[in-house]
């Protein structure tokens, strides 16, 4: 058969079939399934929109945008971040130091590339976990059926939605030393500037709270997604049709339960920032750390000054109260007491930014009065004055004391010898 044979035959058949359409009384119409665009897509996208509307509000209103200075183009930036859209990656990256750290033996490649040893740090855990989301990415053109919008399959699309959240908050996770930043706004944070003035933060304290409780909620999520998908699938490879509709609830309810106990038990950790657990394996030297934690002290500011003075007036102790603390002796003789008063170290200790302070105060300066030479009391020492020898000699000196310790409560505390 020819090319002109074919091309005719369609012809004929195209007008045949266009013929009887023509010719029928009935008028055939398509029958579409699905979801209707109003209201069930209109209103399923302005709460999508509605939603991150809400987050980006959430976000200016929590962290206002300073004021800054104009820029310098001679000077090196402060924080430097990859582009937007690799901060996941980013964010694994920062994760990667507070899991732990171990050397892995590579081998004959190893040998070959002159590194006999593999360093598993953060670097190569922040590389390991970013091939999760890059490879799920990967996962839609292998997998079988069709596509399918939100409506018609839920349970993938609630898995897409816990999947989005993830990588947005693991990218502001990878930022959040810009939250550092702006902690001094809070209303439970207080400081004195640099004119001796007691100021404290504007946002209420739950604000912060809830930011931070954020990413542990989805983490939730994601923990509940993983326990009823892993064993629904479990449970229709194992008994099939006899997956009833009341042992999927029980299934789920399970899994929300088993998610809200594991986030509720591991909450002090996470809030704590793993301080306690040494950053899981990535702080070995944390009794090290810990000594480095800051020591807050008394600190004089201006007395009746401030926007917050009203909240802290019974708090402030004047010279009347405190002139035995060691921090009135550092004040100008030019100064006017009655212009001072002093906010106890006891309030300083919960407001450290970059470290958390000690949770007991070892006045090792004695700025607060707590140590006595004279009886020995938190304290032992002597005082030398020497010229030293004509010829050079080394010049000796022995000396022991006996100090005693008040009981703080405490099974040991930290003494510092120099």
């Amino acid at each position: 058969m020819s090319m002109i044979d074919r091309f005719g035959r369609i012809a004929d058949t195209y007008v045949r079939e266009k013929s009887k359409l023509l010719e029928s009384e009935e008028e055939r119409r398509r029958v579409h399934m699905g979801q209707p665009f109003w209201p069930t897509e209109a209103l399923r996208d302005s709460i999508i929109f509605a939603a991150m509307m809400m987050v980006l509000a959430f976000y200016c209103w929590l962290i206002p945008p300073p004021l800054h200075s104009a820029a310098d183009p001679f000077a090196q930036a402060g924080f430097v971040f990859p582009d937007w859209y690799v901060l996941f990656s980013y964010g694994y990256l920062r994760w990667g130091e507070y899991l732990p750290q171990f050397v892995i033996p590579a081998g004959p490649i190893g040998a070959f590339l002159g590194s006999p040893v593999i360093s598993w740090n953060a670097a190569w855990w922040g590389a390991f976990l970013t091939g999760f989301p890059v490879g799920i990415l990967t996962l839609p053109p292998f997998l079988g059926g069709r596509e399918k919008r939100g409506v018609e399959d839920p349970w993938f699309a609630t898995a897409g939605a816990v999947y989005l959240a993830h990588v947005w908050f693991i990218s502001v996770f990878s930022i959040n030393i810009f939250l550092e930043l702006y902690a001094k706004d809070r209303s439970d944070f207080c400081w004195a500037n640099t004119h001796h003035i007691f100021d404290c933060g504007r946002q209420a304290p739950w604000t912060a709270e809830v930011f931070n409780a954020i990413p542990w909620i989805l983490t939730a999520i994601f923990i509940f997604t993983l326990l009823y998908f892993g064993v629904r699938w479990f449970l229709l490879n194992s008994i099939g049709a006899r997956l009833t509709p009341a042992l999927g609830k029980q299934v789920a309810i399970g899994s929300l339960v088993v998610a809200v106990l594991i986030s509720a038990a591991t909450w002090p950790i996470y809030e704590g920032g793993f301080w306690d657990y040494g950053g899981l394996g990535a702080m070995d030297e944390v009794e090290e750390l810990e000594d480095m934690r800051g020591q807050p002290s008394d600190t004089l500011v201006y007395y009746e000054k401030g926007d917050d003075w009203a909240d802290w007036e019974d708090r402030c102790l004047t010279f009347s109260d405190s002139s035995n603390l060691g921090v009135w002796s550092g004040l100008d003789d030019s100064e006017d007491v009655g212009d001072w008063c002093v906010i106890p170290a006891v309030y300083w200790s919960a407001w450290g930014i970059f470290q958390p302070t000690q949770n007991t105060l070892m006045d090792f300066a004695d700025v607060n009065g707590h140590a006595d030479a004279d009886s020995g009391r938190n304290v032992a020492g002597e005082t030398l004055t020497y010229d030293g020898n004509e010829d050079g000699s080394t010049v000796s000196n022995s000396w022991s004391d006996t100090m005693w310790i008040e009981d703080l409560g405490l099974s040991k505390v930290t003494v510092d010898v120099g």
